[in-house]
C-alpha cells in the first residue's frame, strides 16, 4: 500500500537526498531551487511511501482546488529511483495520490512530466499510469536537445542564424563558472 504525505520544510534533507538518487530528477527539483519561488507559489509537494520507505516525490503547488506540477519549474512529475520501482509501483502511486487528493478536496491535477531527455535511465512509467487512469492531455510542449559530443549538419537557415549570433558576440560552450 502506498501512503501519500505532504512535504514539510523539516523534510528538506530527506527530499534532497532522495532527489539526488532519482533516475529522472535534475537540479530543478532540489529544495533550494524550488524554495526560491516560495513567495509566488504555495508549495504542496507530495511524498509517496511504501512500507514507510520513500518511493517517489512530486514537486507541486496548489491554486484553489487544483494541484499543479510545480509551476515554478519548467517540468516536474513524479520523481523516483530505478531500484524497486516499475510501472506497477507507479500505477499504485498514482492511484493512491488520486484518492488522497480527492479526499483532500482537490478537483484537478495539472501534471508536467520530466522530458525523457533529462532522465538518467529513460522511462515513462508516469505517462503510462496516466494513460491507464484515463488522464486527459490538455497541453503538449516540445523539447529539443543537442548532444555537443555528436555534431550534426546545419541547413542553410541554421548556418545563417549561427553566423549572425557569432557576429553579435554570442558564444556557446561548456563552463564550470556558475557565477557568470
Amino acid at each position: 500500500m502506498i501512503e501519500i504525505k505532504t512535504y514539510t520544510p523539516e523534510q528538506q534533507a530527506v527530499w534532497d537526498e532522495f532527489v539526488a538518487s532519482c533516475c529522472n530528477a535534475t537540479f530543478l527539483h532540489q529544495r533550494a531551487y524550488m524554495d526560491y519561488h516560495s513567495d509566488r507559489f504555495t508549495d504542496h509537494s507530495l511524498m509517496a511511501y511504501s512500507d514507510e520507505r520513500l518511493v517517489a516525490v512530486l514537486p507541486a503547488n496548489v491554486v484553489g482546488k487544483t494541484l499543479f506540477s510545480h509551476q515554478g519549474l519548467t517540468y516536474g512529475g513524479w520523481l523516483h529511483q530505478v531500484k524497486h520501482f516499475d510501472a506497477t509501483v507507479m500505477m499504485a502511486v498514482m492511484q493512491s495520490a488520486a484518492e488522497w487528493l480527492k479526499n483532500e478536496g482537490f478537483e484537478t491535477v495539472v501534471y508536467k512530466p520530466v522530458p525523457h531527455i533529462y532522465h538518467r535511465y529513460p522511462a515513462e512509467e508516469d505517462l503510462y499510469a496516466l494513460f491507464r487512469a484515463g488522464a486527459v492531455l490538455t497541453e503538449c510542449n516540445i523539447s529539443t536537445s543537442v548532444l555537443l559530443s555528436n555534431p550534426f549538419d546545419f541547413d542553410r537557415g541554421n548556418k545563417r542564424a549561427v553566423n549572425s549570433a557569432r557576429r553579435a558576440g554570442v558564444e556557446v560552450g561548456e563552463s564550470t563558472d556558475w557565477e557568470g
